[in-house]
């Protein structure tokens, strides 16, 4: 069990639900586990191979986004220390003091929703990302507005947490 989940479960969840990525995620947690000896991978194993997964993955998200948006190139670095959630105001204050400008606002958020380092919350509590929607961005968009209107709380994925030091997440940084 890793904080009340279990262990199967908790790496998926910081997967971003692509296979590779679990490979990649549990490649690291493996890792910590051969070179401390350890004869198998325990829970500090999977806490040190996740913070260094999520390290890996905002690098090269930063890199993917500089490919096809380059002015936000660092954007996910103006998350750094951020709640996990957030209404739209915090959002567009992130965004903004990350050196976006305003007219950019909504196609970085389309694009921090097509790569899966923003979510929404449901109405119900349960976090959405684009995965949740089958990669369909019309359907994630049409969320989307939907809860614009009602008042839309934002979510980090939890992939992403560590590395950017995000609320709650730093506990992680202390077992090493």
């Amino acid at each position: 069990m890793i904080d009340g989940e279990e262990s199967s479960q908790f790496l998926i969840d910081r997967s971003l639900m692509r296979p590779r990525s679990l490979l990649e995620l549990i490649g690291h947690c493996r890792g910590f586990a051969v070179n401390l000896g350890h004869g198998k991978i325990t829970k500090s194993d999977i806490y040190k191979g996740y913070v260094a997964f999520s390290n890996d993955l905002v690098t090269e998200l930063g890199l993917e986004i500089r490919d096809v948006f380059p002015d936000a190139e660092n954007v996910l670095y103006a998350f750094i220390a951020a709640p996990p959630n957030f209404d739209r105001q915090t959002l567009q204050s992130i965004l903004i003091g990350g050196g976006m400008k305003e007219a950019q606002i909504n196609d970085v958020i389309d694009l921090l929703f097509w790569f899966g380092f923003l979510g929404v919350i449901w109405a119900n509590g349960e976090q959405r990302f684009i995965y949740s929607f089958n990669y369909n961005m019309a359907l994630m968009r049409g969320t989307h507005e939907k809860l614009l209107k009602s008042g839309v709380s934002y979510v980090i994925n939890p992939a992403f947490s560590p590395a950017l030091g995000v609320e709650g997440t730093d506990h992680l940084h202390s077992l090493f």
